[in-house]
């Protein structure tokens, strides 16, 4: 689900799951100059490209929690729930989603290491 097709009744529990884990990807320098770069491709299949193996490998858990509160799920749940073909849909739509890359794109690009104790927290995610 887009992040503008969530409502005002929903927002902020979503958002309570996104910023953290937004913060985490977009202050992974390599993760956030790829998204940037990303967003400057016409097509979206090459933008997708571009974001996507990085995205997955340093920040797959982040990505799965993104996906599930988009979705009003937990991760644990979401990940039951979902196939593969489903979590390469759940990509593709973040990464094309215009307002998600825009809020990636307005945060501040950090090092990767201020990054990495939240890319592994599973916890609960709708708190």
């Amino acid at each position: 689900m887009r992040l503008s097709e969530i409502g005002a009744d929903r927002a902020m529990d979503v958002l309570g799951v996104l910023i953290p884990r937004v913060v985490a990807i977009a202050t992974d320098r390599r993760v956030a100059d790829a998204l940037r770069a990303a967003d400057g491709y016409s097509d979206k299949a090459q933008a997708v490209a571009q974001a996507a193996p990085l995205l997955v490998s340093e920040h797959g858990e982040d990505v799965i929690a993104i996906l599930a509160a988009t979705d009003g799920q937990e991760a644990g749940e979401w990940k039951a729930t979902h196939t593969l073909p489903q979590v390469l849909q759940g990509l593709v739509e973040l990464l094309t989603d215009e307002e998600a890359l825009d809020f990636l794109g307005s945060l501040p690009a950090g090092t990767a290491a201020a990054s990495s104790s939240a890319s592994g927290s599973t916890g609960d995610l709708t708190a």
